[in-house]
């Protein structure tokens, strides 16, 4: 006979002891059946497995078992508030194995036992107090599941930037409630802080950056977030902050869209509207990149400034980035709507040993080992400018990494336009599944292929592009092997003419090539560049 588990309310993880702490008793024990105990306990067992495995069938039936164990627990409003608590505690503590819609499932049961207390509450101060930290949990959760999702470049779920907003509606709502104290004060800070960093997440436009920008940018974000404050404020209100600050601004509705550049508040809106004040932020990231521009033209801040290379780029990249992504500025080249075609073939080495014209027939090279496969994917034009081109497609396999060097491949002949070009953006779509867009950013200078060696007798040749600039005697080179440096002493031939050339400056490392401007110094043999045409 089998024995009824016995189920304890007592956690001994210290973590989730602060996640309970001051949570009220509400619900009925006789709703939490032993079906319901042996069904948590299963799954608990069951992601501690999946944890060592990382098998991925795995995770896709777990994840399955999780939803609908929380409709369960959903649908009956009288299973007890700690297990509810204990539940989602267990569920989210691995963000790395949420989904969009497993994490959108745990914040409706986020929702479910907040609307209870709530419900419960009768404006108890203890109650509001549980409420609103149940809120910042939720927010905090959001804000790291959406982190994960945006280094896949994958937009967060709408559903769930909708539960986040109605979360710190809800919490700091209960928190105007109750009168000022430690706990209250570290409730709205918690709430704030999480919304902030979601808001900022949702700004800073990380589909444009490598994983490594990423990374950058994001471990960066934290610093600035005490020069943002927050505000929600309700529709036909009067916002607290002045008008004559500047804000990024969500509107809280049916659609979110991304966070918008404002330095006119509406002082009423039709709408809820979350205020980020920026106001102190932007001088100090402006300042910030002034210093760093000036460390760099000027050496003799250079000799009495002691601040490492990488310390400087990670700075300039990080505050132009996010100035960038703050303040959307109008662009260069007008874009036309244009549906073409065209194959992208992310393997830059392979690529180079394609004719070098716009349109060819395409003999996909598909193997195991990348190094050998072209890494073709299919791709439709959406708009296209001089500098550019944004596409799209339905297709998964061989996605190009952001920050890779693509070779465009027009399937209409008649085409003349660009067909090298760089990836700078990437975006699966949170409504349409299996949906990307991107952007390439083109190269321009009509780019020859030639070959590339180090020199010194014996070293091995690999292909590159290469372009005139127009100082007399300077090159660009895109080149397929990254161990470029500057100062690099390499020799360039082209078409059999040999050029001996000195790396001045290394201009872009990208994932899968590095692009750098180069001196003729001499030739070997006769004659000029030639570039193909």
């Amino acid at each position: 006979m089998l024995e009824t588990p016995k189920f304890e309310l007592d956690i001994h993880d210290a973590s989730a002891l602060n996640e309970f702490a001051d949570v009220p008793e509400i619900g009925s024990f006789e709703a939490l059946t032993d079906v319901i105990k042996m069904m948590f306990q299963s799954i608990d067992s069951r992601i501690e497995r999946y944890l060592l495995s990382m098998d991925d069938e795995e995770k896709e039936e777990l994840q399955k078992e999780m939803k609908r164990f929380l409709s369960r627990i959903n649908a009956n409003s009288l299973i007890p508030l700690q297990f509810r608590l204990k539940v989602l505690h267990t569920f989210g503590k691995e963000a790395s194995f949420l989904d969009g819609g497993l994490t959108s499932s745990i914040l409706d049961s986020y929702k479910v036992a907040i609307l209870l207390l709530l419900e419960a509450s009768e404006d108890k101060e203890s109650y509001l107090l549980a409420l609103a930290r149940m809120c910042g949990q939720a927010i905090h959760l959001a804000m790291r599941v959406s982190r994960l999702h945006l280094a896949e470049y994958r937009e967060p779920r709408i559903q769930v930037t909708k539960q986040v907003h109605a979360f710190a509606r809800i919490g700091l709502g209960a928190l105007n409630k109750v009168k000022d104290s430690p706990k209250t004060r570290m409730n709205t800070e918690s709430i704030k802080y999480g919304l902030i960093w979601y808001e900022l997440m949702r700004a800073a436009d990380f589909f444009r950056l490598a994983r490594g920008g990423q990374e950058l940018v994001y471990d960066s974000i934290e610093p600035y977030i005490s020069n943002v404050s927050v505000e929600y404020c309700p529709k036909n209100q009067a916002a607290l902050a002045p008008e004559d600050h500047i804000f990024l601004i969500s509107y809280v509705d049916d659609r979110p869209t991304k966070p918008e550049w404002t330095d006119h508040l509406k002082v009423l809106h039709v709408s809820d509207r979350i205020l980020l004040d920026i106001t102190k932020l932007l001088p100090v990231l402006k300042t910030q990149l002034s210093d760093v521009i000036e460390h760099m033209k000027n050496i003799e801040k250079q000799k009495s400034q002691l601040r490492t290379e990488i310390e400087i780029h990670n700075t300039h990249k990080v505050t132009l980035h996010l100035l960038s992504c703050m303040h959307i500025l109008p662009r260069k080249q007008m874009r036309h709507e244009r549906d073409e075609a065209l194959t992208l073939l992310s393997n830059f080495k392979l690529a180079l040993g394609k004719p070098n014209k716009p349109s060819f027939r395409v003999l996909p090279i598909l193997s195991d080992d990348d190094d050998k496969n072209d890494l073709a994917s299919q791709w439709t034009s959406m708009n296209v400018s001089r500098d550019g081109i944004g596409i799209e497609t339905d297709e998964s396999m061989y996605m190009p990494q952001v920050s890779s060097l693509v070779r465009i491949v027009w399937a209409n002949s008649a085409i003349k336009w660009p067909f090298w070009g760089v990836l700078v953006w990437r975006r699966h779509s949170a409504s349409r599944l299996g949906h990307t867009t991107a952007g390439i950013q083109f190269l321009h200078g009509n780019p020859a292929i030639a070959n590339m060696q180090s020199a010194g007798k014996g070293a091995a040749l690999w292909p590159v592009l290469f372009s005139r600039l127009h100082k007399a005697g300077q090159i660009m080179i895109w080149s397929s092997e990254t161990h470029i440096t500057q100062g690099m002493v390499v020799l360039l031939d082209v078409s059999g003419k040999v050029f001996e050339c000195k790396i001045v400056k290394v201009l872009q490392r990208g994932s899968n090539y590095v692009s750098c401007q180069a001196h003729l110094v001499r030739r070997y043999t006769g004659g000029d560049i030639e570039l193909d045409q």
